[in-house]
């Protein structure tokens, strides 16, 4: 089960991402689970994921009422209270097995995006710091801070 913090973490998320996307005319951010896989036993307590797909992935038109043939671009999600960072460790390589660009796992408590990418190193970002993703587009910015402002 989220937490009120998590659910507010997990919609400003979903908001600032989308402002950005939008902003930039990149394409297209939903809250989904990408990982439409039966043998995987779904977790009930872990809210869906925040999606980006650029419109080279899901073109413009009609979101498709089927899981997109392609992988996002970019998944982001909340870090639950008591979910092992192994089992988030695996998720993020599912998610790179898969074809996703970057993921990102917001840590409420520490107020941190922990940000990984197959082209570099694995990032611990706060406060003042900015996530920057070129791999998607140049100007694929979001201030870490402005994720915990409520």
């Amino acid at each position: 089960m989220i937490t009120p913090w998590q659910g507010f973490l997990h919609a400003n998320l979903a908001r600032i991402l989308g402002d950005l996307v939008h902003g930039l005319d990149l394409g297209r951010v939903l809250i989904y689970d990408p990982m439409d896989e039966p043998e995987l036993v779904p977790d009930p307590g872990r809210p869906p994921a925040v999606c980006f797909y650029s419109y080279a992935r899901m073109p413009r038109g009609p979101v498709p009422s089927a899981h997109p043939a392609a992988a996002p671009e970019l998944v982001a999600e909340v870090h639950r209270s008591g979910e092992s960072w192994r089992a988030v460790r695996r998720r993020v390589e599912r998610y790179q097995d898969m074809g996703v660009l970057a993921v990102c796992i917001l840590e409420p408590e520490a107020q941190a995006l922990l940000a990984y990418s197959d082209d570099r190193p694995d990032q611990v970002l706060t406060g003042d710091s900015v996530l920057s993703l070129p791999e998607i587009h140049a100007d694929f910015r979001i201030p870490v801070r402005r994720l915990f402002e409520g």
